[in-house]
């Protein structure tokens, strides 16, 4: 699962200000906008982290075919989920 409007090219300014998904989720919209310098991308994350998750939805639990995976994959137990910044 990707968090919306956190890219390659403004990671390492989220990464220099917070360091777990909950920091993140405990920011202000307005220290989010603040920290990217855009209200529309502050805007949608906060509303991504405020909405309901249901693991049952395929939306939520989307595979990229063309992501090829290598080597052993790393076991989570039962009904965790990897979330990615």
């Amino acid at each position: 699962m990707k968090v919306p409007n956190i890219s390659i090219k403004n990671i390492r300014l989220v990464l220099d200000k917070v360091k777990s998904l909950e920091e993140l989720s405990s920011l202000s919209q307005e220290d989010l906008s603040k920290l990217l310098d855009n209200k529309q991308y502050a805007e949608a994350i906060v509303d991504f982290l405020n909405k309901d998750y249901n693991p049952d939805l395929k939306e939520n639990t989307k595979v990229n075919p063309a992501k090829k995976t290598h080597g052993a994959q790393q076991k989570y137990p039962p009904g965790t989920k990897k979330l990615r910044l």
